[in-house]
This record gives C-alpha cells, structure tokens and sequence, in this order.
C-alpha cells in the first residue's frame, strides 16, 4: 500500500448516554443537546445500540416502522451536522422486530443492517429476529462495517464478506 491508497482522516465522535428508560422524547431531546457543539466538526457519529429507548428485551411497546420519530431525528440531525450518524433502534416491520441498525448520512438516504447475534443471556432472541444481511459502507475514502453490540463477539462472521446469499471468508 502506498501514500495514495491510505484515505484521508476522519473525524470520528463516539457518544455514550445515560439513557432514559423507554422515553425517545427525553433521549433524543438530550442527544440533541450534546450533539449541538458538533456542526461541521466530525464525519461519523456512534450512537449506543437502541439509544432511543434504552436496551429493551420486550419491543412491543418502544418499536417503530422505518418512517418514524427516531428516524425523522435521525434524518434531520445527520443534515443538521452534515455528518453520517449510526446507532440501532427497535424496528417493527412485517410483524416481526428487529434490533435495525441505521446508518443515516447527511442527505437523507440510509442503509440498514439487523443485529445477527442477539443476547441469548437477556432474552433478547426471545423477542427480536435475527438478521443475515452484512453492512459494508463507505465513508470518505474507508471501508466501515458498522456492528451492533454483542456482534462484536464473533469475529469470523464480522470478518465474513456477504455476496449472492453466500458467505465467503476474506483472507
């Protein structure tokens, strides 16, 4: 690899909250708050998994179809910061949840990726459905495979490039 292949830096803000319990309103009136500072500052912002609720095992009462409250936030923030922001929500669609990961950018188009792995130890497989569908995305120049939380713990499937329905291993 030379100079000309490494992409430019990037602006990452990490963002950690104390979530109030299932109450979007008060969650994203806070994220509002702190992210205000960031206009113009950063490229990506990371927002915990379901940062709008708090890590909920029952959806029935906190999940949202895909044209909703979170979502409008999402869309009008990532505009408002000119920035990419990611983080996971509750998703109701078709009947059944999911624990979505939304990659929004600043001019409202969004690409998606389910939580594969869900947390047997809290029950969440009780309740939400498992996704199959890897995120790959790009940012100025990088690759970026944005995972919610307990994917993490599984490395080989992280590593695993998706392609025509098949998983392929990338050496």
């Amino acid at each position: 690899m030379n100079k000309a292949d490494i992409p430019p830096p990037m602006s990452l803000t990490l963002v950690q909250a104390p979530v109030a319990w299932a109450d979007k309103k008060a969650n994203l009136a806070y994220f509002s708050r702190v992210l205000l500072p960031m206009v113009g500052k950063t490229d990506l912002v990371v927002l915990p998994e379901m940062f709008a609720t708090g890590f909920i095992t029952d959806p029935h009462e906190v999940a949202e179809p895909m044209n909703s409250l979170v979502m409008e936030w999402m869309t009008a923030t990532a505009a408002n910061l000119n920035c990419v922001i990611t983080g996971s929500v509750t998703i109701k669609e078709k009947g059944k949840y999911f624990n979505r990961l939304i990659w929004m950018r600043p001019d409202g188009s969004y690409e998606t990726s389910d939580k594969r792995h869900l947390f047997r130890m809290g029950n969440e497989h009780l309740a939400y459905t498992a996704g199959s569908k890897p995120l790959v995305v790009e940012l100025n120049g990088w690759k970026i495979r944005p995972l919610v939380c307990y994917d993490l713990r599984f490395p080989v499937w992280s590593k695993n490039q998706f392609s025509d329905g098949k998983y392929e291993y990338d050496l």
